[in-house]
C-alpha cells in the first residue's frame, strides 16, 4: 500500500505493482499506457480482457 500511495494516476502501468511484462503489451492494443487510463476500466472488462487477476489490479489502480 506504501508503494501506491507514491503513484499517480500518469505513471506507466508497468509501475503498478502485480503487472508483469505481457499486461502492458496486452493493453497497450487499447491504448492503455497510463495506470490512470487502466483504471476507466470497469470490472466486467477488466475480467474479460485479462481474467479474474486483472480484477486485483485494477482495484489497485483505482486506489491510485
Amino acid at each position: 500500500m506504501e508503494l501506491l500511495a507514491k503513484l499517480t494516476p500518469k505513471h506507466p502501468l508497468s509501475a503498478l505493482p502485480g503487472i508483469g511484462r505481457h499486461t502492458p503489451r496486452a493493453l497497450a492494443m487499447y491504448g492503455v499506457q497510463t495506470i490512470g487510463q487502466f483504471a476507466c476500466f470497469t470490472y466486467e472488462e477488466v475480467e474479460s480482457l485479462l481474467g479474474i487477476s486483472g480484477k486485483n489490479l485494477l482495484k489497485a489502480a483505482k486506489i491510485v
